[in-house]
């Protein structure tokens, strides 16, 4: 079984050129936790949660979530992948996996707060906890639900990534600090702004 690991020492550069539209049938669906404001980031945003599939190629299953909160920040995207053995907790639940993929980033979620990040599947939601539960994979206090220790082994890679069409100082700035719960962090640039940031001593292309 594929472990969490650290595969990167540096955040890392993806000029716009880089990306392509992936089919519908590849499309992976983002968890929006913020409300989206429209403009030239959104629009390059949008093209790389549709290159996702591309981009990072996965064994396992990928959860996206778009503006995160996660301590201070919030990452403009996070890409959790896991492994497959999550499907077999509950079938067809596609919620399980998700749930977490939420919970392997943020450590703990109020039950209201999982509800209001996954409300197409509300009535998959309790299903979902009660399997994640009696895989020991999550305990619950009251309505505090917790990630145990034993499911860190599930998932396999945490990716933060970072779009900005020009301020790419910040970009970089915001990748490095993503680093304390991502094991790769990446920043997504149109390609002027990307050959400007490749001179950072920071970064990978």
């Amino acid at each position: 079984m594929r472990s969490l690991r650290d595969t990167a020492s540096a955040p890392q550069i993806r000029g716009e050129m880089s990306f392509s539209v992936a089919s519908d049938a590849n499309r992976l669906e983002p968890v929006f936790c913020s409300r989206r404001r429209p403009g030239p980031e959104l629009e390059l945003e949008n093209r790389v949660l549709d290159s996702l599939p591309q981009v990072l190629p996965a064994e396992g299953n990928l959860c996206v979530f778009a503006s995160k909160t996660i301590g201070a920040g919030a990452p403009d995207i996070v890409v959790v992948e896991s492994g497959n053995e999550l499907r077999a907790l509950d079938g067809d639940c596609n919620t399980t996996p998700h749930v977490l993929a939420y919970l392997r980033v943020v450590g703990r979620a109020h039950k209201d707060t999982l509800a209001s990040k996954f409300p197409e599947a509300r009535f998959q939601l309790d299903s979902a906890i009660d399997s994640l539960a009696r895989a020991s994979l999550i305990t619950s206090s009251g309505d505090i639900i917790r990630l145990n220790p034993s499911a860190r082994q599930l998932v396999w890679q945490i990716t933060a990534i970072e779009v900005k069409v020009a301020d790419w100082r910040r970009a970089i700035s915001q990748a490095v600090r993503n680093r304390v719960f991502a094991n790769r962090s990446f920043v997504a640039l149109p390609v002027p702004s990307a050959r400007l940031a490749a001179q950072d001593p920071r970064v990978s292309i």
